[in-house]
Parts: structure tokens; sequence; C-alpha cells
């Protein structure tokens, strides 16, 4: 038997795409709501060089981890 749920009923939608012109507009009038995904998130590129990785500590040379907090993702590129 189908059962009416009394409860209002939001979507959700990458953040990246409420943001676009025309295709934003109709997100929000729907009323979605927005969800950051990590893919969409900017990347910065430091200048430094990551000189070594033993138990989970990274050391480096030039790089800028003191902007690093708790939870930050880290990608290297280049590793096996």
């Amino acid at each position: 038997m189908l059962e009416i749920v009394k409860r209002q009923v939001h979507f959700i939608a990458a953040a990246k795409s409420m943001r676009r012109p025309f295709v934003g507009s109709l997100i929000k009038a729907t009323g979605a709501i927005p969800v950051e995904r990590p893919q969409d998130l900017g990347k910065e590129n430091g200048p430094g060089v990551i000189t070594d990785l033993v138990g989970g500590i990274l050391k480096g040379d030039k790089t800028k981890f003191s902007k690093l907090t708790a939870g930050t993702s880290l990608f290297l590129e280049g590793l096996p």
C-alpha cells in the first residue's frame, strides 16, 4: 500500500551547477540544496617540493604547509 508522507522533499545539486547563469536559476527555483563536491574545489599548486613522507608526516623544501588545517586533503602527483 502506498503511504503519503507529509514532508517537504528537497533535491540536492552540485554547487558548481548552481553558479551557472541559466541552469543555476532553474535549479534554485526548485528549492534544491547546493552541495560542494571535492572534484569541484580549486587546487593550489605550491612552489615547494616534498622531500620525505614517513609515518604520515610530510617534509618539504620551500613548501607552504603552514597554510594547511586539520582535514585538508593533499593530492600528490607522480607517485606510484
